[in-house]
């Protein structure tokens, strides 16, 4: 299973997204379950190439197959959806953390107010920004708009 995470990952970190998704679907033939690190290493790849319908759908199948997203999961949905531009998803996976007990960590909220940048929605970031801080989750130089 680690070995199979790793090259996950690094397909993800190549841009290899597809051949990442294939490895993941590929696991079972080789007697192997995918679990929390498969999954988080083929979203992650996924949301690095802005394929936020894949990611998503990985999230939306795991608790069929026993397995359950975690914050990282999570975050990189969010990531996915603030490099395809869909602000609104980003904000409801975003609200959807606390009911799963799942912590809204500086990645979450960073990656969600990019989401609302990159569309313009200046007032809904400040306003998210804002719920950050009451949420007493620390903001970075991401979160204030530095995508550099």
């Amino acid at each position: 299973k680690i070995t199979y995470s790793a090259v996950i990952s690094a397909c993800g970190r190549l841009g290899l997204w597809t051949k990442a998704l294939a490895l993941l679907r590929e696991m079972p033939d080789a007697s192997l379950i995918p679990n929390l690190y498969g999954y988080n290493a083929a979203v992650s790849a996924c949301a690095l190439e802005g394929q936020w319908q894949v990611a998503l759908s990985l999230v939306q199948a795991m608790p069929l197959l026993k397995t359950l997203p975690g914050t990282m999961t999570y975050n990189a949905v969010i990531s996915a959806c603030e490099q395809g531009s869909q602000w609104e998803l980003a904000l409801a996976v975003l609200a959807q953390m606390p009911s799963m007990n799942l912590e809204r960590t500086t990645i979450s909220y960073s990656s969600a107010i990019g989401a609302f940048q990159q569309r313009g929605q200046w007032p809904l970031a400040s306003q998210l920004l804002a719920a950050m801080l009451a949420d007493a989750t620390q903001p970075n130089i991401v979160s204030y708009g530095d995508r550099k």
